[in-house]
C-alpha cells in the first residue's frame, strides 16, 4: 500500500493549509520499499539514526547493492532520551539525507537533528510510535517535561508490516483519541476557544471509520492501526497544529515520564487514560463544590518531584486562564454540564468497545516502579504544564487535586 500525500487548501478558518509531498509505504516488503527510494535520490550522504535492536537491518542497508554509490555512515543511539542538548552535541557530519530506524525516541531525535541542518528526512519505525511519529513535531525532554519541536515532516515514510506485527498498546492509545474529541468540545463551549472546523471533522470521521475497520483479524488491525496513526500524524502537520489531537491524558503521560524517564508513552498511556477516565466520569454526574486551588502547593510538589527548582517551574506554566478558571467559565461549564456528561458517556462506550477485546497482561506501574502515592501526585500537578484547554483543568481549579498532594 502506497501514496503519495500532497495537498495545499484555503481553509475556511482562514489560514492555509499544506502538506508536502510525502512518499508512504506500508506493508510487508517496507524496508525493500526504503532502499529502493534511498538509491533515487539525488542526494548521495546517507546519515543512518539506529537503535541496538536494529542491527539486522543495518546489515542489509550496510550490504545491500543498490547503495553501494551511496555514502552510508550511522550514529547508534542505545535507549536515548532525546533533549535538545544531546542533539546539538552531534556535529555536522555533512549529510544530505538523514534516516531514522528505531523507536519514536530515535525518531524524534534524529527529526530535530536533520531539522537543524535542513535535510531531508526519512522514517522507518520499529517498535512503539505513535502518531506524531509521522508528523513535522519531534518529543524532546527539557530538563523539566516533554514539549513538541516544530521541525521538517517527513519525505518519506516507509511502516514494516512484519518487523511491526499487532500492537495492542497502539489500539489502546487510538481510543484515547476520543478524549482529545471530548476536550475539543470542552475548550469550545465553556473555555469558548475556536478549531478549525476541518480539524473537527477530520478527527471524529477518522475515529468513526477506524471503528468500524475493526475485526478479529490482527494483521488487518495492525494495518488499520498504522494507517490510523500516519493519518493523524500528517493531519498535525497539515494543519500545523498539535494540541488539538491530544486530551488531559497527554498531560498526565508527560508529567509520569518526566518523572521516570525510561517509561514508554505508549505503556504509559494506559495508566493515564483510566485515570482520566475515571475522573472525569465522577466530574461530570455529580453536583461540584469550588474549593481553593492553591497553585503555589503544585509548583512546589512538581519541584520535589522532577527535582527541579520552583522558578523554572513558574516560567513554563500552563496558562493563566486554564490554572484560575474565571467566574464565567464556570458558570458555561454548569450550564452544559448535563450535555457534556451525555457527550461524554457517548465518547467513553467508543473507547470501552475498541479497549473490549484487549488483554494487556503487563503491569506497567510494577514495570517502572511507581507506586501509588507517586501517580496520586504526579496526577495532580500534571495540569499545571499541560498548556491545552481541557476538563481536567476544571476539576484542578475546582480543588479536587489538591487532594491529592495531602
Amino acid at each position: 500500500m502506497e501514496k503519495y500525500l500532497q495537498d495545499a487548501i484555503e481553509c475556511e478558518c482562514g489560514k492555509s493549509h499544506f502538506l508536502k509531498k510525502t512518499e508512504i509505504f506500508v506493508g510487508a516488503d517496507a524496508l525493500e520499499k526504503m532502499i529502493n527510494s534511498l538509491s533515487q535520490m539525488a542526494q548521495n550522504k546517507i546519515l543512518i539514526f539506529y537503535g541496538l535492536k536494529e542491527s539486522e537491518i543495518l546489515d542489509r542497508l550496510k550490504t545491500c547493492e543498490i547503495l553501494q554509490d551511496k555514502e552510508l555512515s550511522f550514529i547508534i543511539l542505545p535507549d536515548v532520551l532525546p533533549t535538545v542538548n544531546l542533539v546539538d552535541k552531534i556535529e555536522d557530519k555533512g549529510q544530505d539525507v538523514v534516516v531514522a530506524i528505531g523507536n519514536e525516541n530515535i525518531i524524534s531525535f534524529a527529526k530535530y537533528y536533520a531539522s537543524c541542518f535542513s535535510n531531508p528526512f526519512v522514517i522507518f519505525p520499529v517498535g512503539n510510535f505513535l502518531e506524531f511519529t509521522f508528523s513535522k513535531f519531534a518529543r524532546l525532554y527539557d530538563g523539566l517535561t516533554y514539549n513538541f519541536y516544530d521541525t521538517e515532516s517527513p519525505c518519506g515514510i516507509f511502516v514494516d508490516t512484519v518487523i511491526n506485527g499487532y500492537n495492542e498498546y497502539q489500539t489502546y492509545y487510538i481510543a484515547s483519541k476520543f478524549v482529545a474529541v471530548f476536550d475539543n468540545q470542552v475548550a469550545g463551549l465553556v473555555f469558548n476557544l475556536n478549531f478549525c472546523p476541518r480539524m473537527l471533522d477530520f478527527l471524529k470521521r477518522s475515529l468513526e471509520k477506524y471503528v468500524q475497520r475493526m475485526n478479529k483479524q490482527k494483521q488487518e488491525n495492525n494495518i488499520n492501526n498504522i494507517w490510523t496513526l500516519v493519518r493523524f500524524g500528517q493531519a498535525m502537520t497539515f494543519f500545523n497544529q498539535s494540541k488539538f489531537f491530544f486530551g488531559a491524558d497527554k498531560g498526565v503521560v508527560d508529567i509520569l515520564s518526566a518523572f521516570k524517564t525510561s517509561c514508554d508513552y505508549l505503556e504509559t498511556e494506559t495508566i493515564a487514560l483510566k485515570l482520566i477516565i475515571n475522573s472525569y466520569d465522577c466530574f461530570l454526574q455529580n453536583n461540584n463544590y469550588k474549593a481553593d486551588f492553591n497553585l503555589n502547593k503544585h509548583i512546589n510538589q512538581l519541584g520535589c518531584l522532577l527535582k527541579v527548582p520552583s522558578s523554572y517551574i513558574i516560567k513554563n506554566l500552563a496558562s493563566s486562564e486554564y490554572l484560575g478558571v474565571k467566574n464565567e467559565v464556570i458558570n458555561l461549564f454548569e450550564s452544559y454540564q448535563p450535555y457534556l456528561y451525555g457527550c461524554f458517556k457517548n465518547l467513553a462506550s467508543q473507547i470501552f468497545k475498541i479497549q473490549s477485546g484487549l488483554v494487556l497482561k503487563e503491569n506497567i506501574l510494577k514495570k517502572y516502579g511507581f507506586t501509588a502515592k507517586d501517580i496520586e501526585k504526579c496526577f495532580a500537578v500534571s495540569t499545571c504544564l499541560h498548556d491545552r484547554a481541557t476538563l481536567f483543568h476544571l476539576i484542578g481549579a475546582f480543588g479536587y487535586l489538591d487532594k491529592l498532594l495531602g
